[in-house]
């Protein structure tokens, strides 16, 4: 009897993803969520130190504070309507 189950790892993962692929979408998601969760502590980590170090004049604090603003500005705006739209699945 031969089985046409797959023997490695990644074929074992395309054999399941290929019969159900909104199964890889909802893993998708709640790795975009878990990522959500571990990175928004530590972006605002970022912004929290960057004002509290900075020393320069006002009016140039935006070179400093872009990137973590601008990161959970964008994270915000990436993952809430997904997992918004996931919830209404339910």
């Amino acid at each position: 009897m031969t089985s046409s189950f797959p023997t490695t790892l990644p074929a074992f993962f395309w054999h399941f993803i290929k019969k159900q692929p909104k199964f890889f979408l909802l893993a998708l998601i709640h790795l975009g969520w878990a990522a959500d969760w571990m990175l928004m502590p530590y972006l605002f980590k970022v912004f929290i130190n960057s004002v509290i170090v900075y020393t320069g004049d006002r009016a140039d604090a935006w070179s400093v504070l872009a990137k973590p603003v601008l990161a959970i500005i964008g994270f915000w705006f990436l993952l809430t309507p997904v997992m918004d739209k996931q919830a209404q699945k339910r």
